[in-house]
């Protein structure tokens, strides 16, 4: 069956570790949008944090969409108006916020385009990643409990987080989806969050069959999309759990492995 939709991760996917996209992966992706693929981009950021990428990639029309916040936010590139949103209450803040306290983990909180930070004895890492956000000091107890909010941000050095990783998962695990999307970052949101349930949603929307999908990724936060969509390709820089997961592993994300794979595997 014909691939009608490419799901694309970000972060080690298209972008080169300079987090820039080669000239060929941008010449490929929009040959095969023109031959009427739609191209999707799926990530753990905002919309905000992406414009400038669907702006060089050319995805601003209004038919364009994005998989943002892992999945807990499907929306139109353009006008940023939302098919799905999966979020947070400030009581499920107050409950993360004691386990991010027992292991001193700096904690984030994110609300659309803004940031709120947590005190903490460790500076927050997130920022370094994200710095279209607006960043803001705040405690739990000033948090509005009248809005939503989209996911929250653990944040120490691999090696320190490494130590709690495993802990977290288990006393969270059951009520949140809890990812390490970076080596140094642990989010954790909504429990249906993740970028199979944002692919579903899309893909049911624009009639379009899960075989008929090809979605290239890295990490863990990839994972469940790489297992839903007909074609799931690894990066060859990818974690082994993505290329066991994967039908197919590319090229890494310095050598165009998007480019390579969409190449070789849309017929």
């Amino acid at each position: 069956m014909a691939i009608k939709l490419v799901a694309i991760d970000l972060d080690g996917t298209l972008l080169r570790q300079d987090k820039s996209i080669s000239e060929r992966n941008k010449k490929v992706l929009k040959y095969y949008e023109t031959q009427g693929v739609k191209i999707v981009i799926c990530t753990g950021r905002p919309l905000v944090a992406i414009r400038g990428i669907l702006e060089e990639l050319d995805l601003m029309k209004e038919t364009d969409y994005s998989i943002t916040f892992n999945g807990g936010l499907v929306q139109h590139n353009a006008s940023g108006d939302r098919l799905e949103q999966l979020t947070l209450t400030k009581t499920d803040l107050e409950s993360i916020a004691k386990i991010a306290n027992q292991y001193e983990l700096p904690m984030d909180i994110v609300h659309e385009e803004i940031v709120y930070q947590l005190p903490s004895p460790y500076s927050s890492l997130y920022h370094q990643i994200n710095k279209q956000m607006t960043f803001l000091d705040c405690t739990i107890e000033k948090l509005n409990d009248k809005i939503d909010y989209n996911k929250v941000l653990l944040s120490r050095e691999p090696n320190e987080l490494n130590k709690v990783v495993s802990i977290i998962k288990q006393e969270l695990g059951n009520d949140y989806s809890v990812l390490r999307t970076q080596p140094f970052l642990l989010e954790i949101a909504h429990s249906r969050v993740g970028k199979a349930h944002g692919l579903k949603v899309l893909s049911e929307h624009l009639h379009i069959q899960p075989e008929e999908i090809m979605a290239i990724g890295d990490e863990e936060n990839d994972l469940d999309m790489l297992g839903y969509a007909g074609i799931g390709v690894a990066m060859g820089n990818a974690s082994q759990t993505a290329k066991e997961i994967a039908d197919v592993v590319t090229l890494s994300n310095e050598e165009d492995g998007v480019a390579y794979a969409l190449e070789k595997w849309i017929h």
